[in-house]
């Protein structure tokens, strides 16, 4: 029977755990992307460039070894392809070894606790981060190369005078940890291998129902009253990460409150008026609902 154990690394060779390390080095072979298995490469071990799952399936299976280690980046239980992997592998029944993740690492060089953090990733993935970032007094975030939008998208919703640190090559040589403000972040690139801390010491994570109709941006465009919203908001019950519609959305006081809810979803909000599109999206950016 094939010993399959998928290794996390952390950031490089330089983060691996000790029982990581000791794996690394019985394994007869080595799997992984090329910039990880030529941070091993002073073992001198037969060593395969792969990450796709299906890819490394198949050199598993066409293998003599019987001790291999595949390795993935970071832990294996955070936006880490092990979960893909291990499913792929499943007949070998693969064992999970974790590294020491960006999340911790990165908390540590910033001396900030990270018990009550919330973790999103922004790479390559819809992410409803200035939601994140209201409900939330430290936000982590994986990017990819999309910093300038994300700065953007913070600062139109009035979290641009938020702190935020900046981790580049975690781990590495080159690693660069410095902090600013979110309206900052446009004033150089950054790499691909970029995390980021925001802080939000006014977070408010409440769940706004019946907001009273005088807090709204208004115009003479209609408006769902208060107490209407109270009930129809009970009825509709909506989960974090639903979707919801709101058709004739006037002033866009229902929006407001199915955005409220659906934090992690997205309302799609309609009119034929022109002048309440402009208006909802003006409510939108007062309550820091970036999911509209």
């Amino acid at each position: 029977m094939k010993q399959i154990n998928i290794i996390g690394i952390g950031m490089s060779a330089r983060t691996v755990t000790g029982e990581a390390l000791e794996l690394i080095e019985d394994a007869e072979i080595l799997i992984g992307a090329k910039r990880l298995i030529d941070e091993f490469s002073y073992l001198a071990k037969p060593s395969y460039n792969a990450f796709l799952s299906d890819e490394i399936a198949d050199l598993v299976s066409k293998s003599d070894a019987c001790r291999i280690a595949i390795l993935v980046s970071g832990d294996v239980g955070f936006y880490s392809g092990a979960e893909k992997l291990a499913c792929a592998l499943a007949e070998y029944d693969p064992v999970l070894i974790p590294g020491i993740s960006s999340v911790s690492y990165f908390f540590a060089k910033c001396g900030i606790a990270w018990k009550d953090a919330n973790l999103i990733s922004c790479h390559g993935i819809e992410s409803n981060i200035v939601s994140h970032v209201r409900r939330n007094r430290h936000t982590f975030a994986l990017t990819g190369r999309n910093i300038p939008r994300l700065q953007e998208k913070l600062t139109e919703y009035g979290f641009g005078d938020l702190k935020v640190w900046v981790g580049e090559n975690l781990g590495l040589e080159g690693e660069l940890v410095t902090s600013c403000r979110v309206s900052d972040l446009n004033s150089r690139e950054y790499g691909s291998l970029t995390v980021l801390i925001i802080e939000n010491p006014d977070f408010d994570s409440r769940v706004k129902i019946g907001i009273p109709d005088d807090e709204f941006i208004r115009a003479k465009v209609p408006m769902t009253k208060s107490e209407v919203r109270s009930v129809v908001m009970s009825k509709l019950a909506i989960s974090p990460g639903e979707t919801a519609y709101d058709i004739g959305c006037g002033t866009g006081s229902v929006s407001i409150e199915m955005a409220f809810a659906a934090y992690e979803g997205k309302v799609y909000s309609f009119d034929k008026n022109e002048v309440a599109v402009n208006l909802l999206m003006e409510n939108a950016r007062k309550f820091h609902l970036d999911n509209i």
